[in-house]
Formats: structure tokens, sequence, C-alpha cells
């Protein structure tokens, strides 16, 4: 039961509760083009530095710097 929570229940119960506890102000802010631009731009960086790590086996360390 102890795995079961520690795996399922404790991450998604943090989440709702720091979710809950965000001015909503900062949340429309994210909604803003250029800053959804730049975190979209952020995650295929990270996703295309994965590839090029698996490509050329180097350290993930590496490959994000």
């Amino acid at each position: 039961m102890f795995g079961f929570f520690q795996v399922a229940v404790t991450y998604p119960l943090l989440f709702c509760h720091r979710r809950a506890l965000t001015p909503w102000q900062t949340l429309t802010a994210l909604s803003a083009l250029p800053k959804l631009l730049t975190i979209v731009a952020r995650c295929f960086r990270l996703v295309g530095s994965g590839f090029v790590w698996e490509w050329v086996n180097l350290y993930p360390i590496d490959t994000a710097m």
C-alpha cells in the first residue's frame, strides 16, 4: 500500500496543492505568445539534445550545456 501511494498519489497531490496556491495572474501571464513560444522552443531544444546525446554517445550533462 505504501508503494502505491508513494508512486501514484504523492506527485498528483503535490501538483494539485501547488496549483491551488499559485496566483491566477501568474498562470494567465504565461499564456502570452512570446512566453509560450519560449517555453515550446526550450522543450524542443531539450528533446533535440537528448537525440544528439544518444547519437554521439555523450554524457547528458555535456550535451545539455
